[in-house]
């Protein structure tokens, strides 16, 4: 799954991204057991803030906010995501 689908599929679950990170703010009102399954398969990237208190965060990896899926596959245009788009 490409950054931009694994992002709008996130906020589906009402997470929020940083569109400057790529953090993914978890809805405090819901279980986080699905974006703790992503980071244990290597979907999403566990790093620590830089700032105290030094809180885990969920953070999608390759992130760079991009205008749409055409700036992605250009970008990585042997994605699999990207052979389903033209470019």
């Amino acid at each position: 799954m490409n950054p931009i689908d694994l992002a709008e599929m996130l906020e589906e679950e009402q997470c929020k991204i940083d569109e400057d990170t790529g953090e993914v703010i978890p809805n405090p009102s819901k279980d986080h057991w699905g974006l703790l399954l992503l980071a244990s398969q290597g979907d999403l990237r566990v790093k620590r803030s830089s700032e105290p208190p030094y809180e885990l965060g969920y953070y999608i990896p390759h992130w760079n906010c991009y205008d749409g899926i055409e700036e992605y596959c250009k970008e990585f245009p042997t994605d699999p995501q990207c052979k389903c788009y033209e470019v």
